[in-house]
């Protein structure tokens, strides 16, 4: 959100001046010019000076006085309330039992989803020039004991019918001194993750875009330190902002909803919940970011194999150069499997590793697992089934791998051509050469990316970069339309193998972990 947003005042809009939003503040001007007008009328002109003033005169200026002091100063100690009003809505992780703004009237509960609608022009910003500020949006809060650990998570589903319409979380002292976390459309209709922390004024800050319709949001506190984060599949966490957590032993957190320059909107929350703990790793934003308790086996040489539910985990490095201060490795047991990596930011974003899992026969090692691939392309129809979940930070991808040769006994002189299909990434964007265009496969959209040797003399193979309009960590993938795209566009003949099918994590640097639950083709 800019500040410019928000539209001067007019006598009667949706927009209050700041005198109408301080309602005691007009109340004090009111009482102020009425002692005035009062004193005048009496003395036949207006501020005497106190020597030329009689004594019925002065009485009542003291009587006018005392009477502004009575009036006045509660109220204005109290003009944060003055919006603000008792509420009970339950649902199974919160009940909000505070309403500002009249939140309370516009929150429908149905199955557990809270819908939250918006007037026209409602907003929470404080501009820093004092021109435009807004303190109108509706809000349903709880309080928290701030001297404990806490943790606000929904998923929101804003409705974007104008510029900066949004769902939000937030951290609520008063009127003047909060927190919010939104996901909002910009100026350029994209619709990203918003925040903006008020102490008097307001700041204002973008970061992430969102392409999905939903989006996870976590607020979470050990009392020192305050962290924003979201998550598509609330499993990975992105941290988009860190704070000291210097606010009172009693606060207020909730749920908003906005629309600063539209007619109104709404937005749906959905499995809320507030608990009394806090998360563990303030960077990666989960409770523990460690390695597998007792795993049956762990391989951490590089290039390592380790057998899993008829594929293989493969402990790919191939880019570490001189790097000797990280650590990578795979695991598997009873309850899961998966790999970790640690790689230093000081190595820069060249890309350093793809710790995986394979099907088929790798043309550049020794990986090899099951009996399905390689298969001719014009045979392939073939469905894969894959559940994983990634936490990490750094700059890192998470992707589909899939090599196409000339021979069902590869190796690298025999590939033709390489699909890579990226799910999910993090801080990195593709850096392929080549033709862009969108395509739709499968019934999915994706970024499509042609490279071929004429834009990379150092590959001899083709490639199609594919990146998903919807990054998902579950699901199936028909192979089929793939290859069948591969086909079409030149990239492969119908002759030609499918060797392998993968899907690991492509990393520049950082640490994290991939859980794998199911990868297998059918």
């Amino acid at each position: 959100m800019s500040p410019p947003r928000r539209p001067a005042p007019q006598p009667g809009s949706a927009f209050a001046t700041s005198q109408e939003l301080h309602p005691a503040k007009s109340r004090f001007a009111f009482c102020l010019s009425i002692v005035t007008l009062t004193v005048g009328v009496r003395t036949g002109g207006f501020w005497l000076r106190p020597e030329r003033q009689e004594p019925e005169t002065m009485k009542i200026l003291v009587s006018a006085l005392l009477f502004l002091l009575l009036y006045v100063v509660p109220r204005q100690a109290s003009a944060e309330d003055t919006k603000s009003e008792t509420c009970r809505i339950t649902l199974p992780g919160i009940t909000f039992t505070r309403s500002l703004n009249g939140a309370a009237a516009h929150a429908k509960v149905e199955d557990g989803r809270l819908t939250l609608a918006s007037e026209a022009r409602r907003d929470n910003f404080r501009d820093p020039d004092e021109k435009l500020s807004n303190n109108t949006a509706p809000l349903l809060l709880t309080e928290v004991d701030n001297k404990q650990p806490f943790t606000l998570t929904a998923r929101i589903t804003p409705t974007f019918l104008k510029t900066y319409d949004a769902g939000t979380l937030y951290i609520y002292v008063k009127e003047d001194l909060w927190l919010k976390m939104a996901m909002e459309m910009d100026e350029r209709n994209k619709t990203r993750m918003v925040s903006v922390r008020t102490i008097g004024t307001s700041d204002d800050n973008n970061h992430d875009v969102i392409e999905a319709k939903s989006v996870y949001m976590k607020i979470s506190s050990d009392t020192k330190a305050v962290g924003f984060y979201y998550s598509l599949d609330k499993k990975s966490w992105q941290l988009i902002r860190l704070f000291k957590n210097d606010y009172p032993a009693s606060i207020w957190v909730g749920i908003s909803t906005q629309s600063p320059l539209g007619e109104g909107t709404s937005a749906v929350f959905e499995d809320i919940s507030l608990t009394e703990q806090s998360i563990s790793d303030f960077r990666l934003g989960i409770a523990q970011a460690s390695l597998p308790a007792a795993p049956v086996d762990v391989r951490k040489e590089d290039s390592a194999l380790l057998p899993f539910s008829g594929a293989v985990l493969y402990n790919n490095v191939y880019g570490k150069g001189d790097i000797t201060n990280y650590w990578q490795l795979v695991f598997c047991g009873q309850d899961d499997a998966g790999w970790e990596w640690d790689w230093p930011e000081s190595a820069g974003p060249s890309m350093k590793s793809y710790p995986e899992v394979l099907l088929g026969r790798s043309p550049w090692s020794e990986a090899r697992a099951g009996d399905q691939l390689p298969r001719r392309l014009a045979e392939t129809r073939l469905t894969l089934d894959f559940d994983f979940a990634t936490v990490g930070s750094g700059l890192w991808v998470e992707s589909f791998d899939f090599w196409i040769t000339r021979s069902d006994r590869p190796s690298s002189k025999d590939i033709v051509s390489n699909l890579t299909l990226w799910t999910m990434k993090h801080g990195l964007e593709p850096s392929y050469k080549g033709r862009r265009t969108t395509l739709r496969i499968g019934g999915r959209t994706y970024e499509a990316i042609f490279e071929t040797p004429t834009e990379r003399p150092d590959k001899p193979w083709k490639t199609l970069c594919l990146v998903d309009a919807e990054p998902r960590s579950k699901g199936s993938l028909e192979l089929g339309p793939l290859v069948d795209a591969l086909i079409a566009h030149g990239l492969a003949q119908p002759t030609d193998f499918l060797a392998t099918a993968e899907l690991g994590s492509e990393v520049a640097y950082g640490k994290g972990r991939t859980t794998l639950r199911v990868f297998r083709l059918r």
